[in-house]
């Protein structure tokens, strides 16, 4: 919020809030007019935060809610916003940056990217403990799903930093990209799924309209595991003011979260991680009208312990229904990828087309490629390859925000390094959405 929208609300709210509690609201408002008029410190203005937001969560705590309770509560988160705004063009203006250590507007940012550097201070501690409590008063980052704090339970990356680490990953890891995904507040939400075995019927304007069958819902529970990795750094590295803290952070947990999520979406076991789309009830031939709700169905390769026929692939491509066939991919490791491209159809055309622009996938019978290293290599009884609608065949879940607290128990000298984990589950969710080709030849 700007200032100037911040001093609206505080405007029309400051009589009620006023009435409601005299003591306190005149007393903050003196305070910000003090270091409105001496151009405050930023940590001035951080102390006048903390002080308006403990009062803000014991207000929301009340039973009787009144409309003066509202006014009170909206001066104060206005002012709330007042600070943060101040904050954030005081520190901008006394800050003196290099060319690479960028500085960011939002103070929990900010305040997250000064504890990497100094992890241990207690200061810095604190006020990354304030700004967290801040974001989620606002609602940018939810509830650490465990009973431990701070040093204990981790603190919560900042939503911004959060969501960048999201999206790199996504670009590393397919099935982040392509699965449906679902931010969840409890493990033990089931998700309901269509069996699409309702009946409809055609009747005149003023026919008698007969019952019609309703359709079948399963329910599907995602099996989750806490993904983590260690990020180690030195502290010179810390220490150098030209080093962009944040963005070196953000690589590091990238390369450990995304490689371990990838395996668990394709083949994890479902104990204490993910369970795979491949993971699942073992996978027949049988099709969609009498197979079992929750089993993938494949199509042979017709060779043993090859892909040299180009037809599998067709025939993997029409098993999928044309409802799925609209927004369907294939999955596939690079080595699979390296055999499928060189097979050509009867009249000698290649039914793999490269694309032309790296940010294009290539296709693959009309449809992108995406390449995921963890998909099977070609071999007997394999299912190298997958082919449907995954965001609408596999579900991934996300509990809680990613967290980081030091490890201690680092013995090299020199180093410091930081414990990373997200809680995340994954189940398959319609299985008539994805087929899988099966190296076989029947």
């Amino acid at each position: 919020m700007s200032i100037q929208a911040a001093r609206e609300i505080m405007a029309a709210t400051r009589g009620k809030a006023l009435a409601f509690d005299s003591k306190f609201f005149a007393k903050i408002d003196a305070t910000a007019e003090k270091l409105d008029a001496t151009q405050g410190h930023p940590a001035d203005w951080r102390r006048l935060r903390v002080e308006v937001t403990d009062y803000l969560k014991g207000l929301s705590a009340s039973k009787n809610w009144t409309d003066d309770h509202q006014a009170a509560f909206d001066h104060a988160k206005a002012r709330v916003d007042y600070c943060d705004a101040k904050i954030g063009i005081q520190s901008m203006a006394d800050s003196v940056t290099t060319p690479n250590a960028r500085r960011s507007n939002d103070p929990h940012v900010e305040a997250f990217n000064q504890w990497l550097r100094a992890p241990q201070s207690a200061a810095r501690k604190s006020q990354l403990q304030m700004e967290e409590e801040s974001a989620r008063l606002h609602g940018s980052i939810q509830a650490s799903g465990n009973s431990l704090t701070g040093a204990a339970g981790g603190f919560a990356v900042p939503a911004l930093v959060a969501e960048a680490i999201g999206q790199r990953i996504k670009e590393i890891s397919p099935l982040r990209q392509l699965a449906a995904n679902y931010q969840v507040t409890s493990t033990g939400t089931r998700f309901l799924v269509n069996r699409n075995n309702a009946s409809s019927a055609w009747v005149g304007e003023t026919t008698t309209r007969a019952d019609t069958a309703e359709p079948t819902l399963d329910n599907r529970a995602p099996t989750y595991g806490t993904v983590y990795g260690h990020v180690e750094a030195t502290e010179e590295l810390l220490l150098d003011a030209a080093v962009d803290v944040g963005l070196w952070f953000q690589d590091a947990v990238i390369q450990q979260i995304a490689q371990a999520e990838g395996a668990a979406f394709v083949s994890g076991d479902g104990i204490n991680k993910p369970t795979g789309f491949l993971s699942g009830p073992t996978p027949v031939t049988t099709g969609d009208a009498t197979r079992a709700s929750g089993t993938l169905q494949y199509v042979p390769s017709g060779a043993a312990s090859a892909i040299s026929n180009p037809d599998c692939l067709m025939d993997l491509f029409f098993a999928l229904k044309a409802i799925h066939r609209q927004s369907s991919s294939w999955l596939m490791s690079s080595a699979t990828a390296a055999v499928v491209m060189k097979l050509k159809d009867t009249q000698g055309r290649s039914i793999w087309q490269q694309s032309l622009s790296a940010d294009t996938p290539n296709t693959l019978l009309g449809r992108p490629v995406y390449f995921a290293e963890d998909m099977p290599a070609i071999a007997a009884n394999a299912f190298p390859i997958a082919f449907g609608s995954f965001a609408a065949g596999y579900l991934v879940t996300d509990s809680g925000d990613i967290r980081i607290t030091v490890d201690d128990n680092v013995t090299k000298p020199g180093f410091v390094r930081w414990y990373v984990r997200r809680r995340v589950g994954g189940v398959i969710y319609d299985s008539e959405a994805i087929k899988l080709l099966r190296i076989s030849t029947t």
